[in-house]
């Protein structure tokens, strides 16, 4: 069985997926599952889920979004990399900054979970929101506004970890051996207590 930090080191997100492996409804209600008993800032829980199966609706929202704006269109790939599903958090039109702290913890909850069934996630915000806006009104839902899309689906890439060098800025890359994200040394994120040298 995975350790927690097996599980989060593994985690990583996943910008090209096999859309032949399709996701059901019963998986993302797991996954819905998940974020539904994670922690909400006074307990508000305003965050609901739009789950997108259906292959056609998975693919509009696929065409109106951005996975990996490091990348240039070509590295990012065609619609043959495209993830089979999304589960879309939704929002009050004016957030505060509670539901986005939900929005934060239900995004992360969602992620690991798809991760613990096999499956892989990318938080999207880069996406088309008149778009996504009009797909939500066309489901009768009124009085919600897309807060972030999670791309969900089998995994067609291998995704690791490496520790920033400190040239440049930390960020993405495709090797041979899958995409490699950039982390800063912990050390350089814990900023108090001060490290003694």
């Amino acid at each position: 069985m995975q350790t927690f930090f097996e599980l989060i080191s593994q985690a990583r997100s996943c910008r090209r997926f096999d859309p032949s492996r399709l996701v059901t409804e019963e998986e993302l209600r797991s996954l819905a599952e998940a974020a539904m008993l994670s922690p909400s800032a006074r307990n508000a829980q305003v965050l609901r889920y739009a789950l997108v199966s259906e292959p056609a609706e998975a693919e509009g929202l696929y065409r109106h979004l951005v996975l990996g704006g490091a990348y240039s269109a070509e590295e990012r790939g065609a619609l043959s990399y495209r993830p089979a599903a999304f589960i879309m958090i939704l929002g009050p039109a004016n957030p505060s900054k509670f539901t986005m702290m939900d929005v934060g913890i239900a995004a992360q909850s969602l992620n690991l979970a798809a991760n613990s069934m096999g499956l892989k996630a990318c938080m999207c915000g880069a996406f088309d929101e008149r778009y996504a806006c009009d797909f939500i009104r066309s489901k009768g839902i009124a009085d919600l506004v897309p807060s972030l899309l999670l791309a969900v689906g089998s995994p067609a890439e291998n995704t690791a970890w490496e520790v920033f060098s400190g040239e440049g800025k930390p960020t993405y890359r495709r090797e041979p051996e899958g995409q490699i994200v950039q982390k800063l040394p912990l050390d350089t994120l814990i900023v108090y207590p001060a490290r003694q040298s």
